[in-house]
């Protein structure tokens, strides 16, 4: 029985994706269950949100900047100390909606452990710095003023990681903070999940700046 036209899973490996016309998104490996996500398409649901806050600047605007919504609309808002202040928006064809939605367990960002990659950051930064001093070289110190922080919320009706069997999987809620990425993803890019991560931004900041988006006249998005 096919699944109903507002629940179609996408089944997802971090390996590749292959898709067949005619049937629900699909990928496969030789040795493991592929992972599966649902997300809602009604137009009423955000599935993505998408938060970035400058650390200095004095009213943080608690609107986020991105929202994403079921059947493809996006929003995007600019809060009123910028040239472009208001709501915008846009759309994304289903196949567009899905592949982003792929990408987050394509990344492994739907797993993404802050605390483990924040831990990988400082050994890295450490080994550096032991390497440096074996080598007779000065350690270079790097401090970042005007910190922005990168917030992802995902909400999706079902998810089952890739390699489980057994299980239907669960609702999942998932949100992700990180403060000065794009400082982060450039220094330490063998860190995994900082890359994925930044990736996701440029490609969520790519959408806020793409052509034909539509101003929101007095309306409450």
């Amino acid at each position: 029985m096919r699944p109903p036209i507002d629940r179609i899973p996408i089944a997802l490996l971090a390996t590749g994706l292959f898709l067949s016309a005619g049937s629900p998104a699909v990928a496969r490996d030789a040795g493991g269950a592929a992972a599966e996500v649902e997300f809602s398409r009604s137009p009423s649901a955000v599935i993505l949100q998408y938060h970035q806050d400058i650390d200095m600047l004095e009213q943080a605007d608690p609107t986020p900047f991105l929202r994403i919504y079921g059947d493809g609309r996006y929003v995007v808002h600019y809060p009123r100390i910028m040239q472009k202040a208001g709501d915008w928006q846009g759309r994304l064809r289903a196949a567009e909606l899905e592949s982003l939605i792929r990408s987050l367990a394509d990344g492994r960002l739907l797993e993404l452990d802050g605390r483990a990659v924040r831990g990988a950051v400082e050994a890295t930064e450490r080994e550096r710095r032991r390497a440096a001093r074996a080598a007779g070289e000065p350690i270079r110190l790097f401090e970042v003023s005007d910190k922005e922080s990168t917030r992802v919320r995902v909400t999706l009706e079902r998810y089952k990681p890739a390699g489980v069997i057994g299980a239907a999987g669960e609702p999942l809620e998932k949100e992700i903070l990180w403060w000065g990425l794009r400082h982060d993803s450039r220094r330490y890019p063998e860190v995994a999940g900082l890359r994925e991560l930044a990736d996701l931004e440029r490609r969520l900041l790519a959408l806020a700046e793409a052509p034909g988006l539509e101003r929101i006249e007095g309306e409450d998005s």
